[in-house]
């Protein structure tokens, strides 16, 4: 076709055009590397007053309230945390998003709808059958922290880790010699492997740790390897560390993702050659793929009425590269809060749901019964 015999007004519709299907493409690959700005200029103010974790108000969900975000039953399965014999310390994923603050500002009262109405239902209920679930309020970094390469988001993350770990302490002195499960999700992830370097690898802790949950964030297999910390590849063994990054067959991880602060000091890309990013399959940790018919059920938790019932065989997953890839989903309730077209993020435990649940439970009684 010899486009000068195309008329110029319609020549400069097919490039205005074609200026605009490239940057729908790339619309989120532009979004997420202009995070950074959203930066908060000041310096990291420490806070004025710490949380005091001996107070049950000082917890999203504790044992000792009445109702929580983690409490009640869900269609199958009934709420057996006031009979456990095990513990989970759960940590919240990112809810702040400010350029005044690195750090929210949290006390006794501080309430989180977001947190406490839609995230942790779909996730924390995965551990109500056999543990009693703790999840502290703590200072989290502003989401932009993970996109700025600079000494105040490294003080960000630090303070909002040396809080977790207060919080960790005081689950430590209520639980007694019960042993335990770290779970978290996205930043709340970060927090529960540097956790696992800071007190539990080579310490006696790791004898009574059942499993580490850490899906939402993209973690080096060396620093595992680093900590003596495996990953899981087995259904059983207890003090195995499990980590996933949902998305759908035709979906890249934002570049953001794949350069995130590494709990162990660092980035990847500032580390000698290609990263080996860490993914373990919920489905079936001993496996690398799993198809959909071995999905136990799916979960929608807050997103949903609490009566939604489970979605079994939703979704089959393997691992590539450090991405949990996962079958499209046509069920339109589970693209609600979608990071991007294909990016599962918000449902990384909802997904694989009862999986989850069956694998806490299965290394639970392994434990218990090598622990006599």
């Amino acid at each position: 076709m010899d486009l000068s015999q195309v008329p110029v007004f319609i020549r400069w519709l097919l490039g205005a055009a074609a200026v605009v299907a490239i940057l729908w493409l790339l619309r989120w690959r532009i979004i997420y590397s202009q995070i950074w700005l959203l930066r908060p200029t000041s310096e990291p103010q420490p806070l004025d007053k710490q949380l005091n974790y001996g107070d049950v108000k000082a917890w999203f969900a504790h044992p000792a309230k009445a109702k929580d975000t983690a409490s009640g039953d869900i269609p199958g399965h009934a709420d057996r945390q006031a009979q456990a014999q095990a513990a989970v310390f759960f940590i919240h994923p990112t809810s702040f998003f400010s350029r005044r603050e690195w750090n929210k500002a949290v006390s006794l009262e501080t309430s989180d709808g977001f947190l406490e109405s839609l995230v942790l239902p779909n996730q924390a209920p995965a551990f109500t059958g056999e543990f009693k679930v703790y999840i502290p309020k703590y200072p989290q970094a502003t989401f932009a922290t993970f996109a700025t390469k600079s000494d105040r988001a490294e003080r960000a993350l630090e303070f909002a880790t040396d809080e977790v770990e207060r919080a960790f302490n005081q689950f430590l002195s209520e639980i007694g010699d019960l042993p335990f499960v770290i779970a978290g999700h996205s930043q709340g992830s970060y927090h529960a492997v540097a956790l696992l370097a800071r007190r539990l690898a080579g310490s006696p802790l790791m004898e009574r740790l059942v499993a580490v949950y850490a899906p939402g964030y993209l973690f080096l297999e060396e620093d595992f390897e680093a900590m003596g910390v495996p990953l899981a590849t087995d259904r059983v063994s207890s003090g195995a560390v499990q980590t996933w990054n949902a998305v759908s067959r035709r979906h890249w991880l934002p570049p953001l993702l794949t350069n995130l602060p590494q709990p162990l000091g660092g980035r990847p890309n500032s580390r000698p050659g290609k990263p080996r990013f860490a993914c373990t399959n919920p489905l079936d940790p001993s496996r690398q793929a799993v198809p959909a018919e071995e999905n136990q059920g799916a979960y929608l938790g807050g997103y949903m009425p609490v009566s939604t019932p489970m979605l079994p065989q939703l979704t089959g997953a393997y691992c590539e590269e450090g991405r949990l890839i996962i079958d499209d989903i046509e069920d339109k309730r589970f693209k609600r809060a979608l990071m991007s077209a294909g990016w599962y993020h918000a449902y990384e435990y909802g997904l694989f749901f009862e999986n989850i649940r069956e694998d806490a439970e299965r290394r639970l009684a392994h434990w218990r019964a090598t622990h006599k």
